[in-house]
């Protein structure tokens, strides 16, 4: 980055300057001085960057929590989650609807981990918390962030904010000025702790459109994870990542873990989240591939064959060994099908469409302009 300028001097073409002017120059990179980062701070391998913000949103009972809560822990352990890396890093979780069901929770993954009283740099505060405001709670929880790194010996790097709901301290999240506020205070805390801060929230009245509330928060995020449940079945789906490939999902299921008797002699129970083999989530995709009809079969049917015919791999923002195509391949070959004969703007809404529900129902996914498919083997065919 450039050093500022020595007054007094002279812009080219431009004032004299003999005195430093009340608004200094903001600082900028000239185009030669440009260096691209090759390595994306990304401590949970291709899911998790310093610095961000994310929300993971789902109903209630779909596991979000247990998730979440799995995740967090396994950062500050450094322990490889879902066949994942993962650097060690402190986590402070702020459980802003207190009770006991978290300290169950942490417990019963300790156990069912046989860390038994190990130190991890893992804090739980069970307090709530305004955080729609810079003078409510913004400040305690940076303080917080420092303590907490230098208490439990190691940079915090994931911040979680449990529930968003509860942050916004009676404010409307439907209001883009409630939920902007709130996201300004999150981006303080990032910004001082360079910490990735992660909200959880609920979803919409429609799921498709992702997280309640305003198109601001969205907007702000750098990644998006929709947790859902069919029976005892569950999944985390990247529905967007900014900078990694978006589209992975994750299966898991709960395991319910004894902790011990109460005083009259019940048993007490909790459950961990245990993230499924990798592979199974194509079987969920299969079966709704079965179930597509029309237009949106006609795109998934062409995105086989353009895949077939052009597939490669090695793209980046594309899953390893994963074979894709640019969506402009795939969309002119969809205007060569049946719609031929229709006008332009009928053909574009048609593909969009049958995109978007194919997104939707994570049978493909794309990131940078390419299309793959999650619903089989990808062997190349």
């Amino acid at each position: 980055m450039s050093d500022p300028p020595k007054w007094p001097y002279t812009i080219i073409g431009g004032a004299d300057y003999t005195s430093e002017p009340p608004c200094p120059p903001l600082p900028f990179i000239p185009a030669h001085e440009v260096k691209p980062s090759l390595d994306d701070d990304d401590f949970v391998e291709g899911l998790l960057t310093g610095g961000s913000l994310s929300v993971v949103y789902g109903a209630p009972k779909a596991g979000k929590t247990f998730f979440v809560l799995d995740l967090a822990l396994h950062v500050a352990c450094g322990m490889r989650w879902n066949d994942r890396d993962v650097d060690l890093g402190g986590v402070l979780y702020l459980a802003l609807e207190g009770g006991n069901g978290i300290d169950k929770r942490v417990y019963a993954w300790m156990q069912h981990h046989q860390m038994g009283n190990l130190q991890i740099p893992f804090a739980l505060v069970k307090l709530p918390l305004n955080l729609r405001t810079q003078n409510g709670d913004c400040e305690a929880v940076i303080q917080t962030t420092r303590h907490v790194a230098a208490r439990l010996g190691h940079p915090v790097k994931l911040i979680v904010i449990d529930t968003l709901a509860r942050a916004m301290s009676g404010g409307d999240e439907n209001t883009s000025s409630d939920m902007g506020a709130v996201i300004s205070v999150a981006d303080a805390i990032r910004q001082d702790s360079q910490a990735h801060v992660m909200f959880i929230h609920h979803p919409g009245k429609d799921s498709a459109r992702g997280p309640r509330g305003s198109t601001s928060l969205p907007a702000a995020i750098d990644a998006q994870i929709e947790v859902t449940a069919e029976g005892d079945d569950r999944q985390a789906h990247v529905i967007f990542q900014r900078d990694l490939a978006s589209g992975d999902v994750i299966r898991f299921k709960l395991d319910v873990i004894h902790l011990g008797k109460n005083r009259r002699g019940k048993p007490v129970t909790s459950c961990v989240s245990i993230v499924a083999k990798k592979g199974s989530p194509e079987a969920s995709s299969r079966n709704q591939v079965k179930h597509i009809t029309g237009d949106v079969r006609s795109a998934y049917e062409v995105l086989c064959n353009v895949l077939a015919a052009n597939g490669k791999r090695g793209f980046s923002g594309t899953p390893d060994g994963i074979h894709s195509v640019p969506e402009r391949l795939w969309r002119d070959q969809f205007y060569q099908g049946p719609k031929a004969g229709d006008e332009q703007q009928t053909q574009r809404r048609a593909f969009q469409r049958a995109r978007d529900k194919l997104i939707e129902l994570r049978i493909i996914a794309m990131n940078e302009g390419r299309a793959w498919l999650t619903a089989r083997d990808q062997d190349g065919t």
